[in-house]
């Protein structure tokens, strides 16, 4: 009986369930508009590496994040989230955490995008985002190609690679 239990929770544990207080809520609405955004933190894992456990968010940090305050670049950030991220369709509530954008807002608070990889079925890509200064979240789904936007958006001037030591502290 034991052994049932501690092979359900490990099953249950290699998964990232995200705390969502909106089930199917409209995870779009938690995109700010680029003027209300002062900096973003991007953290994008290499696609094919595979973990033997799933990765937290500080794992994900310590690996380095690309990091901008150009309004250009905030800008197109924003509007790449915008486009691609759709509404929960009740799927998106399990996912395994391998990349996240940090938005700084102007007022202090932090909108935090976390998602799963390419290697997500029906060729969408799961995650959650919640907004600290509402407390409020919503799981959603994104279009597939959002991560080949994101790499494009990586690669062009204005975006300044750090280490993990800085990622950590400055999320």
């Amino acid at each position: 009986m034991r052994l049932i239990l501690v092979l359900g929770l490990a099953i249950s544990l290699s998964y990232k369930f995200a705390a969502a207080s909106e089930h199917g809520g409209d995870a779009t609405k938690f995109t700010p508009n680029a003027s209300e955004v002062l900096s973003v933190t991007v953290v994008l894992t290499p696609s094919d590496v595979r973990r033997r456990a799933p990765l937290r968010e500080e794992d994900l940090l310590a690996m380095g994040c690309n990091f901008s305050e150009n309004t250009k670049k905030i800008a197109s950030l924003t509007n790449i989230l915008r486009d691609h991220i759709l509404r929960d369709d009740g799927q998106a509530q399990s996912f395994y955490l391998q990349n996240a954008v940090y938005l700084r807002l102007r007022n202090g608070s932090v909108t935090r995008f976390t998602f799963g990889g390419e290697g997500e079925r029906n060729k969408q890509i799961n995650g959650a985002v919640d907004d600290s200064s509402s407390g409020n979240s919503a799981f959603f789904s994104a279009e597939y190609s959002l991560l080949k936007d994101l790499r494009k958006w990586l690669a062009d001037d204005g975006v300044e690679r750090k280490d993990g030591k800085w990622c950590t502290r400055n999320r």
